[in-house]
């Protein structure tokens, strides 16, 4: 399911927010999780994927073979490499005004970082260690109110479970039939399913953080 607009642009908005204290400079952000959570793109189009956050506008930096895959968000506009070359980012230049960039290093190779006064133009740098991390960590409005509608959700589904499926199954059920369940209550309710394998432990394997769901289905009772 991709994350909803207003979620991506306020995350953008709470970047260019926190930029000010660079007086207006640019931020180019390389880190493909970063740019995951700015974006909502899939994890696999992340590693080629930049995002370059000016005040005014924010730019979703990719090549050609990616230009249908450009997430329409609000404020966001693409802009496309011209050449495949590792050392494509004087390209770059028509988007940068001042003198000054923020760079979230951690998905730049230290080579073309080394390059960057000497491609862009640009000698002040600056680098603020888990700048985006730090914004990450704190919720805006919109992923409070999500995190808010996913708990009831799973709090509706576990008093399901409890109050509900097991009296009516306990005797005869496994606990592969319990986990069968515990992924279609959501199905049933709209959902598009699961975020991650469901894993069930009982008996021995209750202390168990992961336990070997490719066993013998055992009975509940």
């Amino acid at each position: 399911m991709p994350a909803p607009t207003n979620l991506l642009s306020e995350r953008i908005q709470r970047t260019q927010e926190a930029m000010k204290q660079y007086k207006g400079a640019p931020m180019l952000v390389t880190d493909p999780s970063n740019v995951g959570w700015l974006t909502g793109i899939p994890h696999d189009f992340q590693k080629d994927a930049h995002v370059l956050v000016t005040p005014e506008v924010t730019w979703f930096v990719t090549d050609g073979r990616y230009e249908n895959r450009i997430p329409e968000i609000p404020g966001v506009k693409p802009f496309i490499w011209g050449s495949k070359h590792p050392h494509r980012y004087p390209e770059l230049k028509e988007l940068i005004k001042g003198d000054t960039l923020v760079v979230d290093t951690r998905g730049l190779a230290l080579d073309i970082f080394q390059a960057f006064p000497k491609m862009l133009g640009i000698n002040n740098f600056e680098v603020p260690p888990g700048f985006i991390d730090r914004l990450r960590m704190i919720k805006g409005e919109t992923e409070i109110t999500l995190i808010r509608e996913a708990l009831e959700i799973a709090m509706a589904q576990f008093r399901y479970m409890v109050e509900e499926w097991l009296p009516a199954n306990k005797n005869s059920a496994t606990d592969m039939d319990f986990r069968d369940a515990l992924e279609e209550w959501p199905n049933d309710k709209g959902g598009e399913g699961v975020s991650f394998d469901s894993l069930v432990a009982m008996d021995h394997d209750a202390d168990t953080p992961h336990p070997d769901m490719t066993r013998a289905p055992r009975p509940l009772k």
